[in-house]
């Protein structure tokens, strides 16, 4: 497979979304809308993919524009993570790898505990809501270390 996803491409895509637009993205990344535009199409031509569409003048993720959003959150998360670990910096959340779902005890297979960095990584407010409501137990550790 030829094709690459440039984290930079990626990043705008993700910005749209957060910021709510184009135009409120490209502010945010301090760039131009043009720019933002942009990147779009380059994406959408490497992937081969429609990933926005026009509903009169909104624009709005296509069913496979909200599948490349999940993934690239998670590429960008795993991308900054490698580059924080790289660094020697310290993780942004130390995540313990069983959970208790209902009662029952689950070891994690590797994918929650990604799962659960990604989560912490896009939205750390969840894990302080939930030990602040005092879901935790002995089994599961939502503390976080920065």
């Amino acid at each position: 497979m030829d094709v690459t996803l440039d984290i930079t491409l990626l990043r705008t895509f993700v910005a749209i979304r957060e910021h709510g637009g184009f135009g409120r993205a490209a502010a945010a990344l301090q760039c131009s809308q043009p720019t933002v535009s942009q990147h779009v199409r380059v994406l959408e031509r490497r992937l081969g993919l429609s990933l926005v569409e026009k509903v009169g003048r909104v624009a709005r993720f296509t069913p496979d524009g909200e599948r490349l959003l999940i993934e690239a959150r998670r590429i960008i998360s795993v991308h900054d993570e490698a580059l924080r670990q790289l660094r020697g910096a310290p993780a942004s959340a130390d995540v313990s790898t069983e959970a208790e779902i209902e009662g029952v005890g689950v070891q994690d297979s590797g994918e929650l505990s990604a799962f659960l960095r990604f989560v912490a990584d896009c939205a750390p407010q969840l894990l302080s809501e939930w030990s602040a409501a005092g879901n935790t137990s002995s089994r599961t550790d939502t503390s976080r270390r920065v």
